[in-house]
């Protein structure tokens, strides 16, 4: 979508499953666990209210966010170009703890 009106696609970042701060519930379901990506892009203000609204109505997003960096410049906004989007919020073996606690708490009835 973003693409086809005219916009750029800057960076797709996977930073993996992560537990979330409080459970959400979605589409009839209790989620406690969330997939984080980030993408960075560059589009119209009418290209992200139709972006806004795709993820508002895909029962595959639980949440999301919109984040305009810079003053809408290309100036402006390459001061964030070295921003690590990379990065882990945590190691897989923080998460895995994370996850073992959980499934002990449910299983304990917590």
């Amino acid at each position: 979508m973003i693409i086809s009106q005219r916009g750029v696609v800057r960076d797709i970042a996977n930073w993996g499953q992560y537990l979330l701060s409080a459970p959400i519930r979605r589409n009839q379901e209790r989620h406690d666990f969330g997939h984080h990506t980030v993408m960075r892009f560059d589009c119209a203000p009418g290209t992200q209210a139709a972006v806004k609204k795709m993820l508002s109505v895909d029962p595959r997003v639980i949440r999301y966010t919109l984040v305009k960096l810079g003053d809408g410049t290309l100036r402006g906004t390459n001061e964030y170009a070295d921003v690590e989007w990379t990065k882990r919020l945590s190691d897989d073996r923080a998460l895995k703890k994370e996850q073992a606690a959980f499934v002990r708490g449910m299983a304990m009835g917590r």
